[in-house]
């Protein structure tokens, strides 16, 4: 696996996977997102998300030569190929939730709304807006490199992969943009809280 293909996929192949998502759900895509708490002060929610959105919007952070403050452990090659074969030939679930954390204090392309609680809890349950068409337009102006990759994936994407990395990338590999991953929100963590919620899972 190549190691450009560690953070984000090529701004084209981005942009394809946003108009899938735009052409599915319009301009802007609604989540409903459930919270929940934790004892450690950080916020969490759990939604689904496609396999689309988490290699179109999100950015890994493996370690390796070139990334050696990354927060998973680099890309394994066989892991992704035994995931894309499963879900290539077979019915397959799987039940483990990704985990990522989203860039939302400030965003132009994400927000997050409250509803009315049934759930006896204020803000129990949210909406989280995503902003496809202006952020697409926003990212056909990145900077690219030669090989047609962004130069500042980090700053770019809207959030970051903590767990999950080869799940998703399996699925991808299969082409399965509408497979559905169980998804743990978090929202707007450094890398030191990133990496201390790796450790946490792991």
């Amino acid at each position: 696996m190549k190691k450009n293909l560690a953070k984000s996929k090529k701004r084209e192949d981005i942009l394809a996977m946003l108009d899938h998502l735009i052409q599915y759900h319009g301009e802007t895509m609604a989540i409903p997102m459930i919270r929940v708490d934790q004892q450690d002060g950080r916020i969490l929610y759990t939604c689904c998300l496609s396999t689309g959105f988490l290699q179109a919007m999100i950015c890994r952070l493996p370690r390796n030569l070139e990334n050696p403050e990354g927060i998973q452990r680099a890309l394994v090659t066989k892991k992704v190929s035994e995931i894309e074969r499963h879900l290539s030939t077979e019915r397959y679930g799987m039940p483990n939730a990704i985990v990522i954390t989203l860039k939302c204090a400030g965003s132009r392309f994400l927000s997050l709304s409250p509803l009315d609680s049934r759930m006896g809890r204020d803000g129990a349950v949210s909406v989280l807006t995503v902003a496809l068409q202006a952020f697409r337009d926003y990212l056909a102006c990145c900077e690219v490199d030669a090989d047609g990759y962004l130069t500042a994936p980090e700053k770019d994407l809207l959030g970051f992969m903590i767990d999950g990395h080869h799940r998703t990338e399996g699925a991808y590999v299969a082409n399965k943009l509408d497979y559905l991953f169980s998804t743990s929100v978090y929202l707007d963590l450094d890398l030191r809280k990133m990496a201390e919620a790796f450790a946490g899972i792991n």
